[in-house]
C-alpha cells in the first residue's frame, strides 16, 4: 500500500517585474460602467510618464450580466459588454504601443468562470470559453494573468484585493486591511478607495500598504451610495528600490 497521489494545485507562480521599470497601474474600470473622463485622464497622464509596463489590475470589465448578485434583467447585455471591453483593451494597446501590457483577472472577470462552472460545466476547459478568448483584441499582445497569481514589482506585492478567502476588511481604511492580511509592503485595488497605511515590524522594518482609487462611475445604479474615489497608481522600480505614487483624480485633475 502507498499513499495516494495528491491533486496538483493551480499554478501560483507570481508574475515578476524586475530591474529598472516603470509601471502604470489602471484599476477597476468596470467597463461599460467606466468613467470615460477619468479613464482617459489616467491614460493620458500615464503616457507622459512613459511606462514600460501597463498593469490593468482587475475588474477592467464589469460583467454585469454574470453578476452573482440580483441585477436588472433589462440592463443585461452580454454581447454588448464584451464588445466594449474589447474596444477598451484595443484602445489601451494603441495608446501604449511599446509597453508590456498585463491584464490581471479581478473578481468581476472571475464571475464569467463561475457562471460556466455552475451552469455549463461541460464547456469548462474549451479554449474558446475562457474570458481571455472573449475579449482578446486583434493583434493581441496583452498578457492575461489568472486571479490566483500575484504580481511582484520588485519587492512590492500587487494584488487585485479579492484574493483572500475571507475578504480584506477596512476597519480604518482598506490599506490597513491589506496590511493585516499580507504583513508585507503591498498594493491593491478592488475597494475603489485611495488609502495608505504604514507600520514597523518587530525588527524596525517599515511596511507600507496602499489601496488605489477606481476608474469606474462613482455612483452607478447598483451602488449609488459609497465612499469611492477616482484614482490610479504609478510605480518606479530601480533594482530592488521602488517609489509608489498613489494618484487621485479630482474634478478633472491628477493629484499625488
Amino acid at each position: 500500500m502507498t499513499i495516494p497521489e495528491a491533486k496538483t494545485p493551480a499554478d501560483r507562480t507570481p508574475i515578476r517585474i524586475d530591474g529598472d521599470e516603470s509601471v502604470l497601474i489602471l484599476p477597476d474600470a468596470h467597463i461599460p460602467y467606466h468613467d470615460k473622463a477619468a479613464l482617459e485622464l489616467a491614460v493620458s497622464f500615464g503616457k507622459k510618464l512613459q511606462p514600460s509596463v501597463v498593469l490593468i489590475n482587475g475588474d477592467f470589465a464589469d460583467n454585469y450580466s454574470f453578476s452573482p448578485h440580483e441585477t436588472d434583467p433589462s440592463k443585461r447585455d452580454m454581447i454588448g459588454e464584451i464588445a466594449t471591453v474589447k474596444q477598451g483593451l484595443a484602445w489601451i494597446q494603441n495608446e501604449f504601443r511599446k509597453a508590456r501590457i498585463i491584464y490581471k483577472q479581478g473578481n468581476h472577470e472571475l464571475w464569467w468562470d463561475r457562471k460556466l462552472w455552475s451552469k455549463a460545466p461541460e464547456l469548462v476547459g474549451l479554449p474558446s470559453t475562457t474570458w481571455e478568448a472573449q475579449v482578446k483584441p486583434d493583434k493581441n499582445r496583452i498578457e492575461f494573468v489568472h486571479h490566483l497569481k500575484a504580481i511582484n514589482i520588485g519587492t512590492l506585492l500587487v494584488l487585485h484585493g479579492h484574493e483572500y478567502r475571507f475578504a480584506i476588511s477596512n476597519p480604518v481604511n482598506p490599506a490597513r486591511g491589506l496590511f493585516l492580511r499580507t504583513k508585507v509592503t503591498s498594493l491593491c485595488s478592488h475597494f475603489h478607495q485611495r488609502s495608505e497605511h504604514s507600520e514597523r515590524d518587530g525588527n524596525g522594518k517599515l511596511i507600507t500598504t496602499w489601496s488605489t482609487g477606481c476608474l469606474c462611475q462613482i455612483s452607478p445604479d447598483y451602488a449609488s451610495r459609497n465612499n469611492w474615489s477616482h484614482g490610479f497608481a504609478f510605480v518606479e522600480l530601480h533594482d530592488k528600490d521602488f517609489d509608489v505614487q498613489n494618484l487621485r483624480i479630482i474634478k478633472g485633475k491628477v493629484y499625488s
